[in-house]
């Protein structure tokens, strides 16, 4: 083959172990083997030291990866390349394209100003500085792959939102870098593994949203800390062990759903300290004992 591919090409055409590091991210199939499109011939030395720097578990030696492509769709980006664009504009850049490797929509990547980017599967928004400040997955549109630890660095985000698609792997322990996020939502997927307790840290977050997976484990007592809290679904999961008690320093919680899970021990009597509570849920699980008289006196709209 000689010539060059053009980038489109390499951008649809499904991918294969490409022959160097130098071609990670365009990589073809000509029937014969593998081929570099364009001229490419690295990833840009400034943007690793700045991975390295804001996510030090972040490598590039499989060449296959989605981090390792996004960061090649980013050197040769012309948009992140020109000079108006900073050092958190190249890692919101380079988070973003990451995710869309990881979720199989790189098609959608765009070498115009992230803030302009539209889609039929996800929305976003940023602020007057053109920092993201929101992120959502359209539910119900079959948005497949892990979420990417990357998308830690976005720190202006508020709002995170996976819900309803077939995402699958684990919740990163790494989104507990995202300390201004309010809203944080994946439910409805099919991730697996343990509720991170590292998710503490989000002291803004007011709802947390993990029902309808396949997550294990025990709920973190450390949850406690997040007194803003006002919803907790933890619903339709495999969760055991017993009910932190410490729950009851949420007092904005309006909202507790842990139904569905495999929870035993008693309910605490803990809870009727939650003033505000009006809807709970701890149906279908395999609790014992009696319903502590506390609860009654809360003034519960919906109790299971």
């Amino acid at each position: 083959v000689t010539g060059t591919i053009p980038d489109t090409l390499c951008l649809l055409n499904p991918r294969v172990s490409c022959p160097t590091v130098a071609c990670a991210w365009m990589c073809c199939y000509d029937g014969g083997g593998s081929v570099c499109a364009g001229t490419w011939t690295g990833i840009s030395e400034h943007l690793v030291g700045l991975v390295s720097q804001h996510l030090p578990s972040t490598s590039f030696s499989n060449v296959s990866s989605s981090q390792t492509r996004a960061a090649g769709w980013v050197t040769y980006d012309s948009f992140s390349n020109s000079e108006q664009i900073s050092d958190d504009r190249l890692l919101q850049r380079f988070a973003l394209a990451t995710a869309f490797f990881a979720f199989g929509r790189e098609v959608s990547l765009q070498q115009t100003d992230e803030c302009g980017w539209e889609g039929d599967w996800f929305v976003m928004q940023c602020d007057s500085g053109s920092g993201i400040v929101s992120f959502e997955l359209v539910g119900h549109k079959g948005v497949t792959g892990t979420i990417p630890p990357e998308l830690s660095v976005l720190s202006l985000l508020t709002l995170l939102d996976l819900d309803y698609n077939s995402l699958t792997g684990s919740v990163p322990p790494q989104l507990s870098a995202l300390t201004a996020l309010t809203e944080l939502g994946v439910s409805h997927n099919q991730l697996t593994g343990a509720i991170p307790s590292q998710l503490s840290t989000l002291m803004e977050l007011k709802r947390l949203s993990l029902s309808h997976n396949i997550l294990r484990g025990t709920m973190p007592p450390q949850l406690a800390d997040l007194t803003l809290m006002e919803g907790l679904y933890f619903n339709h999961n495999r969760l055991t062990g017993m009910i932190p008690s410490r729950l009851s320093s949420l007092t904005a919680l309006t909202l507790l759903s842990v139904r569905g899970n495999q929870l035993t021990g008693t309910i605490p009597p803990q809870l009727g300290d939650l003033t505000s509570l009006l809807w709970l849920f701890l149906d279908d699980n395999q609790l014992s004992g009696t319903v502590p008289s506390d609860l009654c006196a809360i003034g519960l709209r919906i109790f299971w």
